[in-house]
């Protein structure tokens, strides 16, 4: 994907804990096969089941894949990998898509290390029907358009790579409508910057793109380089779309050229097709070796009174504006009518989705119903904390700061923590995420 995976777990909270490298991208595919399935398989002798008889809430289950587990032959995706399997069985009422057109979602999530992937597939009868097999994030995320009624059989894949003897995971199933055509409108994106779950001065041992700072130092090359870090208080960013339509960014470089390139934004219409419109633009970033977009977020720190607002007239320090390679990393509308499938897998924003006549064409973006998660340990998640004395703060995060993006509203692109700074001046600074008694804006 981009600059997000982490090499370093024992410090991140378990939702935290998910990127990784390997360059899988995520498929939907019909395959015809005989489902023979393997009768010694544990994943497949008791499978999990669920019902959906209704556009009501979602059903759900529960499953573990261990990494040394039992293999399915019979299932090409499972033949090498261990796979849990569950059924759903599908009841809905006559004509419901005539009326409303939609389909059937699958999903998954699970927690764990940043190897630890999951892959889903789904069948129906003999046939494959969908499949998600995204490389980075902790969810993937299935639409069969008008599902017919049946039997569906769901193969959760433990990916290769994987740190964990066992990835225990949630799955649901649901009805999903599209959004009315009427009134004729633009399907809008609409961000939120999600509460930081991780904010330290530990050092960042991830070093794909760039060594990991030295020991006594907590600030990258690149950032002491180009932004004059110095002690770099380190924080995660999640920033969701809770909108009616997908966040979708579109650019294209001659190939083999590396250079900062204009971006598109493209809004999909209810009544079908869609516009674009001038959206800023995306960098290339030399040391990373691919391209992010531009001001896609901004964090503030204020010195904050005992009940959390601002104190003084200026904030205490202030980060850049920081550039994403917008993917699906976390499913944010878990069980919450919305979302849409998996759209724009990570890590595929980091190579062109197509090329002709010379021109590679790129596209990146957040699918209504997902976050994407940048985890503290990587480049250019930190606010610079030298001079800042011992207290409480309130971290301040702005998704899109700018206005560059077309969405539904931006009143709630900011989310407020409150940060309890200790032993600044000294060898071993501390930072402390505090609860507030009161609800914190912007």
């Amino acid at each position: 994907m981009d600059d997000r995976q982490t090499g370093q777990m024992s410090n991140l909270p378990l939702s935290s804990r998910w990127r990784r490298w390997p360059l899988v991208a995520a498929a939907v595919s019909v395959l015809t096969l005989s489902l023979l399935v393997n009768p010694g398989a544990a994943a497949a002798s008791t499978p999990a089941e669920s019902t959906v008889d209704s556009d009501g809430p979602a059903s759900f289950w529960t499953g573990d894949v261990p990494q040394s587990g039992a293999t399915i032959p019979s299932v090409p995706e499972c033949v090498a990998s261990s796979c849990d399997y569950a059924k759903i069985k599908v009841k809905l009422p006559n004509q419901i898509w005539q009326r409303k057109p939609g389909g059937l979602e699958i999903s998954i999530r699970w927690q764990g290390g940043f190897t630890d992937i999951l892959g889903l597939y789904v069948y129906r009868d003999t046939t494959r029907v969908a499949a998600s097999e995204a490389g980075v994030g902790l969810a993937q995320s299935v639409l069969i358009p008008s599902a017919p009624n049946g039997t569906y059989q769901v193969y959760v894949r433990y990916m290769p790579g994987g740190a964990s003897g066992s990835i225990h995971y949630e799955g649901l199933s649901e009805v999903e409508y599209r959004p009315a055509a009427n009134p004729p409108r633009d399907l809008l994106p609409d961000l939120q910057a999600r509460p930081q779950e991780h904010v330290t001065f530990d050092r960042p041992l991830f070093d794909f793109f760039e060594p990991a700072p030295p020991p006594g130092q907590n600030c990258f090359d690149s950032e002491r380089a180009e932004l004059g870090a110095v002690l770099c208080l380190r924080f995660d960013q999640i920033m969701a779309n809770v909108g009616e339509g997908p966040l979708d960014l579109r650019f294209s470089r001659p190939a083999g050229v590396f250079q900062d390139e204009p971006a598109t934004q493209r809004i999909y219409q209810s009544t079908g097709g869609y516009r674009e419109l001038s959206a800023g633009e995306v960098e290339w970033h030399a040391v990373h070796g691919h391209y992010h977009f531009t001001g896609f977020a901004q964090s503030v720190l204020w010195a904050a009174t005992a009940s959390g607002g601002r104190t003084g007239t200026a904030p205490a320090s202030t980060g850049r504006k920081v550039s994403f390679c917008i993917a699906d990393t976390d499913l944010d509308f878990w069980g919450v009518k919305g979302n849409g499938p998996t759209s724009y897998p990570a890590p595929d924003c980091l190579e062109p989705d197509s090329s002709s006549g010379g021109i590679e064409y790129f596209k990146q973006g957040m699918t209504n119903g997902f976050a994407d998660r940048y985890t503290w340990d990587l480049p250019s998640q930190f606010i610079e904390a030298s001079g800042l004395s011992n207290g409480l703060y309130r971290l301040e995060t702005t998704v899109n700061p700018e206005h560059v993006l077309l969405e539904a509203s931006y009143a709630n692109n900011c989310v407020v923590i409150l940060v309890r700074l200790t032993g600044m001046g000294t060898a071993s600074p501390q930072a402390q995420i505090v609860s507030s008694n009161t609800a914190l804006t912007c």
